[in-house]
């Protein structure tokens, strides 16, 4: 038994779901998200990520589930699987990011300090937003990929809310652009369309299954937005975000002809235009293959939002944003802001 202060945690150990499954039906963290709670979801990714005839850059093995009880109590369950030589959580070797781990967060420090494994926890800005004051306690404040949408009801006003050089950036790529016919939904021949964007950019991304591996992710959101851009009556762009509770996140933008004029800013504009239309609280632009490109910071409209990770992050000098990444032996003191 694991004790930090007030709180005390015995960390448990196990090679597969099955094995937690008595576990997983106590967790009640007093909220419920579709993906993340979803046990079938972690089933079929881990089934996908393990499988020998997925061709693939990296090798997947060795599962290891984490479930720590305080007393009786299940206060937290972390999924990872094994990547080369280090270890990572499912949702995000799927591809879900920025996703809300099942912990309680008083207790996700207690995760990093006292595990024996050694694991990734990648970008988690958007964890537990707007569940709780009581949780603002364990939060720091610093710079996020996250566009502010509440209390934004058009586009026009979200243009507003931005710094007048962004939005003349903005303004620049709609003019290049406004020939450029958006509808959505995907089109027919999806994975074709796939196909030629991999092979267009093999020097990113070596393998089509792996690209699709985010249909895991895409079937167990329990809604949509998907974009595709037309010119000429050709598909140039084709953009795919999932909506959880009232947050959207951009996960890809395939572009199968590799056409130009800004269009992945563009996609990202109409993204936006959509998000305000569904009445969305927030739209994450996530990373890029694990670092947050300057040209994203075009469109953000805020300077801080929380961070449950309990760590006080100095980026302002940084050129460009790389998320952090958090491993279980470095330890940060858990500290209240008050």
């Amino acid at each position: 038994m694991e004790k930090n202060g007030f709180f005390k945690m015995e960390l448990l150990y196990f090679n597969s779901l099955e094995e937690i499954k008595p576990y997983w039906d106590k967790l009640d963290l007093g909220f419920y998200n579709p993906i993340i709670f979803n046990y079938d979801f972690y089933e079929e990714s881990y089934a996908f990520l393990l499988s020998k005839d997925i061709p693939s850059r990296y090798e997947y093995k060795d599962p290891i589930i984490l479930v720590g009880l305080e007393e009786e109590e299940v206060v937290g369950i972390i999924p990872l699987i094994r990547i080369d030589n280090s270890y990572e959580i499912i949702s995000y070797a799927i591809g879900y990011s920025g996703s809300e781990l099942m912990v309680k967060p008083e207790y996700l420090h207690l995760f990093l300090e006292t595990s024996k494994v050694e694991f990734i926890i990648d970008d988690i800005s958007m964890s537990y937003m707007n569940r709780s004051e009581d949780y603002s306690k364990y939060y720091y404040w610093y710079k996020t990929n996250v566009v502010d949408l509440r209390n934004i009801y058009s586009i026009e006003q979200y243009l507003s809310s931005l710094k007048k050089s962004k939005k003349r950036s903005i303004e620049k790529v709609i003019s290049l652009n406004k020939e450029v016919i958006v509808k959505e939904g995907i089109p027919e021949n999806y994975e074709q369309y796939v196909d030629s964007y991999c092979t267009n950019c093999g020097y990113l991304l070596s393998t089509k299954e792996e690209f699709l591996s985010f249909n895991t992710l895409f079937k167990y959101s329990p809604e949509m937005l998907d974009l595709t851009f037309y010119k000429d009556n050709k598909v140039i762009a084709i953009t795919r975000c999932t909506i959880i509770d009232k947050k959207v996140t951009d996960y890809i933008c395939i572009r199968p002809t590799m056409y130009k004029n800004l269009i992945g800013l563009y996609s990202i504009f109409k993204n936006i235009e959509y998000s305000i239309d569904k009445k969305v609280d927030y739209y994450d632009l996530c990373t890029c293959f694990g670092f947050f490109p300057e040209y994203k910071k075009t469109f953000i409209n805020q300077d801080y939002l929380f961070s449950p990770t309990g760590v006080s992050l100095n980026i302002n000098n940084s050129k460009n944003f790389i998320p952090p990444y958090f491993k279980g032996k470095w330890v940060f003191e858990l500290k209240n802001n008050d």
